[in-house]
C-alpha cells in the first residue's frame, strides 16, 4: 500500500478518477513497492521527510509483516476502541483478558501506537 500526501485538486465521485499531488505521490510509488520489497510506503513534497518516515516504517513492517490473523484482528480493534480495557476487547474477541495482553504483546501493539504518534504528530509540523 502506497500513502500519497499532497492536495487534491479535483474530487470525483470515484477516487479513481479524482487528482492532485496526493494521487500522483501515492500511484508513483504503488508502481515502485514490489521494486523496493516493502508492502507499506509514504510519500509527501518533502523527500528527505520521507525517507525518515519510511526507514521506521520498513523497521516496523518487520514484526507487523509477519502478524498473524490474530495480532491483526486485536490491533484493528484496539485502534477502532481506544477506551475499552482489556477485559472488554477480550469480551468482543471472544477471549479472556489474559489472551488479549499476550496478543498486545506479541502485536507490540504499544510500540505501533507510539510509532502512530509520532506520525501524527511529524505530519501536522509538515503541513503548511
Amino acid at each position: 500500500m502506497s500513502i500519497g500526501f499532497g492536495d487534491k485538486t479535483h474530487d470525483a465521485e470515484k477516487i479513481s478518477e479524482s487528482y492532485g499531488s496526493a494521487f500522483i505521490h501515492s500511484g508513483e510509488l504503488f508502481e515502485t513497492l514490489k521494486k523496493q520489497k516493502v508492502t507499506l510506503a509514504m510519500r509527501t513534497d518533502n523527500t528527505d521527510f520521507d525517507e525518515k518516515m519510511n526507514l521506521m516504517i520498513q523497521l516496523a513492517l518487520t514484526f507487523m509483516d509477519s502478524w498473524l490473523a490474530q495480532s491483526a484482528e486485536f490491533v484493528a480493534l484496539a485502534i477502532e476502541n481506544p477506551n475499552l480495557s482489556q477485559e472488554e476487547l477480550g469480551q468482543k474477541l471472544g477471549i479472556n483478558q489474559a489472551a488479549v495482553s499476550r496478543r498486545q504483546k506479541r502485536a507490540q501493539f504499544d510500540l505501533v501506537m507510539n510509532l502512530d504518534r509520532y506520525f501524527r504528530t511529524q505530519i501536522k509540523q509538515l503541513a503548511p
